[in-house]
C-alpha cells in the first residue's frame, strides 16, 4: 500500500508541472493574439527600411534611438537619484510598450513607466 502512494506521488507532481506548463503556453498564446496587430503593422513597414540609400546610416540610426533610450533613463535617475539604472530602464521600457499596445495609450503608458520595486 506504501508503494502505491510512494508511485503516485510523482505522478500528481509531474501531472501538475505539466498543467503549469500548459497554462504558460496559453497565457503566452493570448499575449500573442493581443500583439498581433502591433506585430504585423511593424513588420509591414520593414519593406521601407529599402528606401535608405545608403547601408552606412543603420549604424548612426541605432547609436541615436540607444541614446534616445539612455537620455530617458538618465532623467529618470537625475528626478528620482536612489532609483538603479536597471529599474529606471524597464519601467521605461515597460511603459514605453505598454502604451503602444493597450488601449488608452500614453495614459497606461505613464502609470506603467513609473519606477516600481523600491523599499
Amino acid at each position: 500500500m506504501s508503494e502505491v502512494v510512494a508511485v503516485s506521488e510523482p505522478v500528481r507532481g509531474h501531472r501538475r508541472a505539466v498543467l503549469i506548463r500548459i497554462g504558460f503556453l496559453v497565457v503566452a498564446a493570448l499575449v500573442l493574439y493581443g500583439f498581433l496587430p502591433t506585430l504585423t503593422e511593424t513588420y509591414g513597414e520593414l519593406p521601407q527600411l529599402a528606401d535608405v540609400r545608403h547601408p552606412g546610416w543603420f549604424l548612426p540610426m541605432v547609436g541615436f534611438e540607444v541614446a534616445s533610450f539612455a537620455c530617458s533613463w538618465a532623467m529618470v535617475r537625475l528626478a528620482l537619484p536612489t532609483v538603479p539604472w536597471s529599474v529606471a530602464a524597464t519601467a521605461q521600457l515597460t511603459g514605453n510598450a505598454l502604451s503602444r499596445v493597450v488601449p488608452g495609450g500614453a495614459a497606461v503608458g505613464g502609470a506603467g513607466a513609473a519606477p516600481h520595486g523600491q523599499g
